[in-house]
């Protein structure tokens, strides 16, 4: 059975004026890619948010930790919430998320950093998940599961009050019984080191902070085939993206296919680069 458009929504936890201004400009994101989805914010003073915003929501007590985040998403309005950090960016339509929820209660990606703190009732190949992401479906054990996560996490911080919340989230998780599913990274991109995308598949949403995630979506998805991101690379390219095709960009783009034609060469394939393959369609009809 289908939720209504109004049982589900975007959530973000915005405690003061910096991170208010961040969910925003995430926001502007979400409503370029998906006009008519309902966005929340929790902040400590809604009436600062701006019209951006569907509902403005008190977030209190505002302790401008971790902690936000998981009171948030335990009083989230929505039936089925996507919760989304501030520090994120919608590249794309991805409303197909929420069918997930007709089958699993959560859903979350991998974090790249796979073990954080230590966590005795996990198993090393129970990693942690990112938090930044997160799909969850309001019901008892959902409910459960956020109260388990909060007291964990707020046992931790009594050792380390600036620690983060992935190591509780994944004990809770482990411990939860819950039916949850792993997204895959093009649905929470993180930027802060190497990434992959798969082949066929467009990176939807953008997790880090940047100034140019516009530059991103022409990046990252100008085509569809296996794609690795390297962030010394792309700052490079996105400075220079324009003259990629004289004087020095023409260089680096050489030099980097050189480097994948001799992967090819060691496959045993041929590699052709798509500049070479339209300058031969272009000799082509000159003939």
């Amino acid at each position: 059975m289908h939720a209504s458009t109004s049982q589900r929504g975007i959530l973000y936890a915005a405690g003061g004026e910096r991170y208010l201004q961040e969910a925003t400009r995430s926001a502007q994101s979400v409503r370029a890619a998906m006009p008519d989805v309902t966005i929340a914010v929790m902040t400590d003073d809604p009436a600062l948010a701006p019209d951006i915003f569907d509902l403005k929501l008190p977030l209190e007590p505002v302790t401008r930790s971790y902690e936000d985040k998981i009171v948030a998403l335990s009083r989230s309005p929505f039936e089925q919430t996507l919760f989304l950090d501030t520090d994120t960016f919608v590249l794309e339509d991805c409303s197909e998320l929420f069918v997930l929820l007709e089958r699993f209660e959560l859903a979350a990606a991998h974090d790249p950093w796979r073990i954080g703190p230590e966590v005795e009732a996990c198993p090393l190949c129970f990693p942690e998940l990112n938090t930044g992401v997160i799909l969850t479906r309001r019901g008892p054990a959902v409910t459960a599961f956020m109260e388990s996560w909060l007291r964990a996490h707020r046992a931790r911080c009594q050792t380390d009050p600036r620690i983060g919340d992935q190591a509780s989230f994944r004990e809770q998780l482990y411990l939860s019984g819950l039916n949850f599913y792993c997204l895959a990274s093009e649905y929470n991109f993180r930027t802060f080191g190497p990434n992959f995308a798969g082949a066929n598949a467009a990176v939807k949403i953008i997790h880090g902070r940047h100034d140019n995630w516009e530059e991103f979506r022409d990046l990252l998805n100008r085509n569809l085939d296996f794609r690795t991101y390297y962030p010394s690379l792309f700052q490079y390219f996105s400075a220079n993206h324009s003259r990629l095709g004289t004087g020095k960009g023409r260089q680096v783009q050489r030099m980097l296919e050189m480097l994948v034609r001799a992967a090819y060469r060691l496959r045993g394939k041929r590699y052709e680069s798509d500049w070479a393959r339209e300058r031969a369609k272009l000799l082509n009809r000159e003939r």
